[in-house]
């Protein structure tokens, strides 16, 4: 888990300690929607609503995911894409996008237990 940008001894246990156990996510999707990371659209018809967080979520993972992907934003395997989202959105819509990813990668180390692939 240390080996994953952005990820040190502190937030490794806040994230291990919440997660538990990582067999309860059949995919990184479900680990993304339990984090509250994922993305609700509140939309009726062909009026397109806001898109938000969900409250309803582990606020320590969403805290810890987001925490990673502020540290983590200038490492080279995600800077490319991050400076894309700034310009296509804004900063917190790239920084949640880059916590998204980061939950992805963590929980395919978790299930694989293998390390950060650089």
């Amino acid at each position: 888990m240390l080996s994953t940008p952005g990820i040190g001894i502190v937030l490794a246990r806040i994230i291990l300690t919440e997660i538990v156990d990582i067999t309860h996510f059949k995919e990184p999707k479900y680990l993304v929607s339990y984090a509250g990371l994922a993305p609700l659209v509140q939309q009726s018809g062909k009026h397109k609503g806001k898109v938000k967080l969900n409250e309803h979520a582990n606020h320590y993972l969403k805290y810890a995911f987001v925490e990673a992907a502020h540290s983590a934003r200038n490492y080279h395997k995600y800077k490319d894409k991050y400076r894309k989202d700034v310009k296509e959105h804004d900063k917190i819509i790239a920084k949640l996008n880059l916590a998204r990813r980061i939950t992805k990668s963590v929980f395919w180390m978790l299930t694989r237990q293998q390390y950060f692939k650089h």
